[in-house]
């Protein structure tokens, strides 16, 4: 059952508006066919199958055995990868909130799928499009990873591309911090395992926790114990159950 602290002020954040910092953990409902985006371990074995690296092994991860993969071809098996036609329509629901930007380490582009669907928002993409007109319909779209929708975007999964992502895109970086520090914050499915992304996140906890939420997964005491310390707001649910709660109390 999902259990979420400060419930009452959750829900006001979301009708006057908030905005979200989604990891790997958020796009993984299936869509109605059932079809799912490839977990790391899945893919990290599929690469190994297809690039033929029969040396390597799933459990080296897949941020070391990208590295040994051709650039091109590999960039071109990452947007066949994540690039969804088909998504959950519990996505939506997004639609019921107010959000002011959407920040993300995911290159897929299942958010870029519900506004499209949207009578509420179209796509602001920063990377692409430069600064926003603060319009209420304008979502503003943050790919600090890439976006598999922008073939001039580089696609980061390697570990030594990662450990240079915030220099390479210094521009989103900012962006992100300026956005970010301007509305309470929704991290839904994100890991705390990104270095170059880290650091950022930690200003923004220590400058802004009273206004944070954290979606962990039942049964991850320890994240929950970890950023309770910190001052955040702890969501304890899955996706599934957190797009349904907003269902249920946001019209």
């Amino acid at each position: 059952m999902i259990k979420i602290e400060n419930e009452a002020l959750f829900k006001s954040k979301l009708v006057s508006g908030i905005s979200i910092f989604a990891g790997s953990g958020f796009s993984v409902l299936p869509s109605p066919s059932g079809v799912t985006l490839p977990t790391g371990s899945e893919l990290s074995s599929e690469v190994i199958k297809k690039f033929k690296l029969p040396e390597m092994s799933s459990n080296d991860g897949l941020d070391y055995v990208s590295e040994f993969c051709a650039e091109n071809e590999y960039q071109r098996f990452l947007r066949e990868k994540f690039t969804v036609n088909d998504y959950n329509p519990l996505y939506d629901k997004l639609n019921n909130i107010s959000l002011k930007s959407f920040v993300t380490t995911n290159i897929d582009n299942i958010i870029q799928l519900v506004a499209d669907n949207s009578h509420r928002y179209y796509i602001k993409n920063i990377r692409k499009e430069g600064a926003c007109s603060n319009r209420p319909s304008e979502l503003v779209y943050i790919p600090l990873h890439g976006d598999v929708l922008d073939d001039s975007s580089r696609l980061y999964f390697g570990k030594f591309e990662l450990s240079r992502v915030r220099d390479d895109n210094s521009d989103l970086f900012d962006a992100m911090c300026g956005y970010l520090a301007t509305a309470p914050i929704l991290f839904w499915g994100y890991s705390f395992n990104d270095g170059g992304v880290l650091s950022v996140v930690a200003k923004l906890i220590e400058k802004n926790h009273n206004d944070i939420w954290i979606q962990v997964l039942h049964g991850d005491n320890k994240s929950k114990r970890l950023y309770q310390a910190k001052g955040c707001n702890i969501i304890e649910a899955d996706t599934k159950e957190l797009l349904e709660w907003i269902g249920q109390n946001c019209a």
